[in-house]
């Protein structure tokens, strides 16, 4: 098991129940792929470890913020202020610049990567290279993903919620919240 969080903390598990806290600073997310796992944070940083345990910092080829990663498809993406992927975790290439938006969050949901963020923002791409704009809706910064049963789900500012059949098109749904929507999971 391995979590990140607040002020650049990074914990592993063997079993779920002992935690080793790992001193590696500013990281916001982790992704397990085929050969391992990448973890992302703020300037850029890409760490690779192949167990969880010992962790390498890559070139990232930017000074910006990552916020999330994800893996699918055999590539990695990493989003934040900028839009990166990898085949490999190691090597990583500027895929889109954000268009001056911060993207919160990265998933690979349905055959295809998406991420959004500030004012409504959502892009795509279905290898992790090309990426294109898609509307939302609203101006809402956006902060989660999920599809399960046929749904794509947003969460966001504002107690926003909105699904969606194809990806494209989006309905907004009543949360019963006046609260920030953080996140959003399928599962069962």
């Amino acid at each position: 098991f391995l979590t990140v969080g607040g002020n650049g903390v990074m914990m592993t598990s063997a079993n779920g129940l002992n935690w080793t806290e790992r001193n590696i600073p500013l990281l916001t997310s982790v992704a397990r792929g085929a050969d391992g796992y990448v973890a992302v944070g703020y300037n850029g940083t890409v760490l690779t470890s192949a167990e969880g345990n010992s962790w390498t910092l890559r070139p990232s080829g930017t000074p910006l913020h990552l916020y999330s990663v994800a893996f699918g498809n055999g590539t990695f993406a990493a989003a934040g202020q900028i839009i990166l992927s990898s085949t490999n975790g190691l090597d990583w290439n500027v895929r889109d610049s954000g268009a001056n938006y911060d993207f919160e969050t990265v998933a690979y949901v349905n055959g295809v990567f998406m991420t959004v963020g500030a004012n409504g923002a959502i892009k795509v791409s279905t290898n992790g290279v090309a990426w294109s704009s898609r509307s939302s809706g609203t101006t809402a910064t956006l902060y989660g993903i999920a599809y399960g049963n046929g749904t794509f789900v947003l969460t966001g500012a504002g107690a926003t919620i909105r699904t969606s059949a194809d990806g494209m098109n989006w309905i907004p749904r009543t949360s019963g919240t006046v609260q920030d929507i953080n996140g959003v999971t399928y599962g069962n």
